[in-house]
């Protein structure tokens, strides 16, 4: 005999009556962890970061946040209206889940309204997010995805419910640059990548730089000094690695160009003593004897060696570096299931790693 239980069905949200309307540039909703700027107005909120890398990347904006404080007198719920814009040109990577904070935790996730086909543009469309919003005050934060741009149109408040300046985001802020493992490729969104995970564990701003694809370029050691940030991580070398044949002097070089170019434009935004952690590549299936970047010349260690010899000639007593392969990092498929980029599993132990060499 088969006993049923009746369980009372969780009944959805229901958008409530909207009362006022918050547009983009409203005093009360403030902008932070951008490693660029925001153009804000009547219509939207558009966030595009600094480097300009010709695949639209930078309107891929990583753990970019719109915040405010919330009053309530009942547990109801705003609307949060978006808009994703398709103006990331690269068709092959794709991550369209944006979140609502609403205190500690996630109150709601968000994805376009259309979907992506690999290999296609990115979609556009609107979207109306209920977010629930307990009794009391509380601070909502709008977090950006990490591969797809967005626009944040409006905040609908129903009766019963004003808001406020949030507190003041924290004062510390991290930069990451680099290639597609700073974007935060292969995480299943923005706050699962290590860099966000990074940033939380050192109750730090996310101002991320890195771009997917993106190979050793020293004028972006100018571009994150330029931040003037408490502290910044470099991860970067695959992309110059797996096409084979690049000049390991040369690249060198390179390394110890970012470590010159960061501590200028550090020292010019006033934060001389900004910690600059250069992190060698992650493990990867190029480090596998019989792999099929087993011929490549120079190694992909040879790429880590070179980062830690230029650490090492550059002599600056707040660049150091740290070895992303070895000690705590996570290495293998169980991590690294692409040969390339972490999963969340990975993401989580490689900030735990990162973290502990932070300020």
């Amino acid at each position: 005999m088969v006993a049923f239980v009746t369980r009372t069905p969780r009944l959805p949200i229901v958008a409530p009556p909207i009362l006022t309307t918050l547009l983009p540039n409203d005093a009360k909703i403030t902008y932070s962890d951008l490693a660029g700027t925001w153009t804000v107005n009547t219509a939207r909120a558009r966030p595009r970061r600094s480097i300009i890398d010709g695949q639209g990347f930078d309107y891929a904006t990583p753990s970019a946040r719109a915040s405010l404080s919330i009053t309530a007198t009942v547990p109801t719920a705003i609307v949060v209206n978006v808009a994703y814009t398709g103006l990331v040109i690269r068709g092959d990577t794709y991550n369209d889940i944006g979140a609502v904070i609403v205190g500690a935790g996630v109150s709601a996730e968000f994805i376009c309204p259309n979907a992506h086909s690999p290999g296609a543009a990115h979609p556009t469309g609107s979207k109306a997010v209920l977010v629930q919003v307990p009794a009391g005050t509380s601070t909502v934060a709008i977090v950006w995805p990490y591969c797809a741009s967005l626009d944040l149109i409006s905040i609908g408040l129903p009766a019963g419910v004003t808001a406020n300046a949030a507190p003041a985001r924290v004062a510390k802020k991290f930069v990451g640059f680099g290639d597609s493992r700073v974007h935060g490729f292969n995480a299943t969104k923005t706050l699962q990548s290590w860099f966000p995970k990074v940033c939380d564990l050192k109750s730090a701003q996310a101002l991320n730089m890195g771009c997917g694809g993106r190979q050793i370029t020293p004028g972006d050691g100018t571009t994150a000094g330029a931040f003037g940030a408490d502290a910044a991580v470099l991860v970067i070398g695959y992309n110059s690695f797996y096409p084979n044949g690049a000049n390991i002097t040369a690249v060198q070089a390179n390394y110890l160009s970012y470590i010159t170019n960061y501590r200028a434009a550090a020292s010019a935004a006033g934060k001389a003593t900004s910690k600059l952690i250069m992190v060698s590549d992650f493990w990867a299936e190029a480090d596998i004897p019989a792999g099929p970047y087993a011929a490549n010349s120079p190694t992909l260690q040879a790429f880590r060696n070179a980062m830690q010899a230029a650490v090492t000639a550059a002599a600056d007593a707040n660049c150091s570096f740290l070895s992303g392969n070895t000690g705590a990092m996570p290495t293998g498929y169980g991590t690294t299931p692409d040969g390339v980029h972490f999963n969340d599993t990975g993401s989580s132990a490689a900030a735990a790693a990162i973290a502990a060499v932070l300020p």
